[in-house]
């Protein structure tokens, strides 16, 4: 910070300098002001504090607090021990800048420490030389007082949803490990959906594991005792938000699929003393749609020895740049991010769709064609109830599923008859080395979407109902082009059925609110008013089914405005209905929405929690940690360039944290010449 200063003094002119040299060095790091009294003071430019400044004092407390921020600064991973308060409001433009930087680390998920790097620190003293770089604490700071109010706004929404909300709960792989989030969904007063990330947790081997030093919290998925305690910890902190008692459904998808999980989860929600819903008769439970379509593609997955023969090498002999690998996958209409799926089959998709644009001879079989289309399906329906443009798309999950099965079936068929031998030539589905054919493959896709089908519906029929497209006339027919008549008749029957006992919950959610008004009313007249107008309330649903369906020519339909123009006037009660059902959460993926700074923000701390941990894990690994830091050549000058002064820090981590490993691997980096030393790390175990 001290070398930065100097740079920042040498670029100024010299009627500069003859202005500041009577000054002392330690106002580079305050800003002096006066209060409301006339008393000098003056702000630390790097954390919230506020000291005196009356000349007669001398600047030794300046200097004592500035020489604390040095000390943090060398030792990474000191906390405070005191607990400073939240940093003011900017004042000025170097305020306001900081204000700027802030948001941008906080809202991006940027690490906070690229405030100390040195060409990160270069690149602003070229913009404006003027410019203090505030240290890594007060950004740290400022990040926190950005979560703390984003929180406070979040859950000001909660307490004023106007119908139910829905609980999701999903784990994130990120590059250091699993992170479970907890999210909350609604549509307010106004007909907009809200995706709220309300906590996130650091899936950890124990409990106790770092949480209690860098201030994160942990939950152990894998052991018995452990994850009990985590699920209560998960409870206590859905009671603290009250979604509890105003609860419409459960989606969930942890770590893999861990079925019994899931369901002691379930169970805790249901056994949880607060009542959940009185009225209802039983909650919605199920997973996210996008990953039972993620699943069906899985089962196209290719052969390993087919894809290193022939797409590997193809794809190799390219030579694609960065930029030409862009362009080809926007060409194609392809997310650009691979690791967004952290799914192989969609790996193998882009490889597929690259390479056919290419020309390459691998791509001309009807094979080849095929997995193309049949991945490209799956990969549209995703997108279309995951994009993040989209106003809802729970009324989508179970359109979706038939979509893929109508396509399938029609494959399925060609490959069984005529075309059969053009489909399997060149057969590269896994397990064709097993005389696996492609009708086989494609056979047991079915059997999974017929699964998906009937484990799902029951729950995805609802806001499919709810949409006025589809409603239940259309819903019937979709049910009967898929299936025998007397398969879809039962189907249509448990629809029917769900939805006219989910609509009677209403009737009585809004007949316990009358009722609780009117307590120790007897009067005749009264009652028969009351039960005049349920009858006529029953009839909201009838009029809603039996009117004529939405018809949507531009396939532009937004249901939520629908809903908010026409639906809550002409259906009141189904409209209630409509509000919670469409918003169901629908996929795993966390998307953070750029015109929502508040959801962005929560997004973006749960990719600093796992930075954090990270930081951590990678102190107490072994001598490899160093090589997975990235020491190459250039590494090793940089790292050969850290004060090692004190014995304070071991390739810049705090002593405390560095294994012996670590400790002896420092000491032959010093007396072994670089090649010696890269030599050395390749033969670690």
């Amino acid at each position: 910070m001290a070398e930065a200063s100097s740079s920042t003094h040498r670029r100024r002119s010299q009627a500069q300098i003859s202005k500041i040299a009577l000054r002392s060095d330690v106002w580079n790091h305050f800003t002096r002001f006066t209060d409301g009294d006339g008393r000098a003071k003056a702000r630390c430019k790097h954390c919230p504090q506020v000291l005196g400044a009356e000349t007669k004092s001398g600047t030794s407390t300046l200097w004592a607090h500035w020489n604390r921020h040095e000390q943090r600064e060398e030792i990474p991973g000191e906390e405070s021990p005191q607990q400073t308060p939240p940093p003011l409001p900017p004042a000025g433009p170097e305020e306001a800048a900081r204000g700027d930087l802030a948001r941008m680390i906080a809202l991006h998920g940027y690490n906070p420490s690229v405030v100390k790097d040195d060409y990160f620190r270069s690149f602003l003293c070229r913009l404006n030389p003027e410019y203090e770089v505030p240290s890594r604490l007060a950004i740290e700071e400022m990040c926190d007082a950005i979560f703390d109010e984003t929180m406070k706004g979040l859950f000001s929404k909660l307490h004023d949803v106007p119908g139910k909300v829905s609980i999701a709960v999903g784990t994130v792989r990120t590059i250091r490990g699993n992170m479970l989030y907890t999210a909350c969904h609604f549509i307010d007063d106004q007909w907009n959906l809200h995706k709220i990330i309300m906590d996130v947790y650091a899936d950890v081997p124990f409990l106790n594991y770092h949480g209690p030093l860098l201030g994160v919290d942990e939950v152990c998925l894998d052991r018995d005792l452990s994850r009990d305690i985590s699920i209560d910890k998960v409870m206590v902190r859905f009671k603290a938000r009250e979604v509890l008692h105003n609860l419409f459904m459960m989606i969930w998808e942890t770590k893999g699929n861990d079925i019994n999980l899931e369901y002691e989860l379930r169970n805790e929600i249901e056994d949880n003393p607060f009542k959940i819903n009185p009225n209802r008769r039983q909650l919605f439970y199920t997973t996210y749609m996008d990953n039972v379509i993620h699943s069906i593609a899985r089962l196209l997955v290719m052969d390993p020895e087919f894809k290193d023969d022939y797409i590997i090498s193809d794809l190799e002999n390219l030579h694609l740049t960065r930029q030409e690998r862009h362009q080809l996958l926007s060409q194609l209409g392809l997310d650009y991010d691979l690791w967004a799926y952290d799914e192989k089959w969609y790996s193998e998709y882009c490889s597929m769709e690259v390479l056919r644009k290419k020309g390459s001879a691998i791509t001309n079989t009807v094979f080849a064609e095929l997995l193309c289309m049949l991945w490209g399906e799956i990969y549209r329906s995703i997108q279309r109830i995951s994009a993040p443009d989209c106003p809802t798309s729970s009324n989508l999950c179970l359109i979706e599923l038939f979509k893929l099965r109508e396509v399938f079936k029609h494959q399925l068929a060609q490959a069984s008859g005529e075309n059969a031998i053009a489909y399997n030539e060149f057969n590269g589905c896994f397990g064709a080395e097993d005389h696996k054919d492609v009708a086989d493959v494609l056979t047991e896709a079915m059997v999974a979407i017929d699964k998906a089908i009937q484990d799902s519906y029951p729950v995805w029929s609802i806001p499919l109902v709810l949409d006025p497209r589809y409603k239940l006339a259309r819903t019937k027919f979709i049910f009967q082009t898929a299936f025998s008549t007397e398969a879809a008749a039962d189907y249509i029957s448990e629809v029917t059925r769900n939805i006219t006992e989910l609509y009677s919950d209403y009737v009585e959610d809004d007949d316990s609110t009358m009722n609780a008004v009117a307590v120790g009313s007897t009067d005749p007249l009264q009652e028969a008013w009351d039960e005049h107008r349920r009858a006529e309330a029953q009839t909201d649903l009838d009029r809603y089914l039996k009117d004529e369906l939405v018809h949507d020519p531009a396939q532009g339909f937004d249901i939520l405005s629908w809903w908010k123009v026409h639906g809550s006037v002409l259906y009141p009660r189904v409209a209630q209905m409509a509000r919670d059902a469409l918003a169901m959460p629908t996929c795993i993926r966390v998307v953070d929405d750029d015109d929502d700074a508040m959801c962005a923000a929560l997004v973006a701390e749960l990719r600093e929690l796992s930075e954090r941990v990270a930081d951590e894990r990678e102190y107490a690994q072994t001598g490899r940690a160093c090589v997975l830091a990235g020491m190459s050549s250039h590494g090793q000058q940089r790292a050969s360039s850290v004060q090692l002064a004190k014995g304070s820090s071991v390739y810049g981590c705090s002593s405390a944290f560095a294994t012996p490993e670590m400790q002896r691997m420092e000491k032959l980096s010093v007396i072994l010449p670089p090649s010696s030393f890269t030599q050395t790390l390749s033969k670690m175990p």
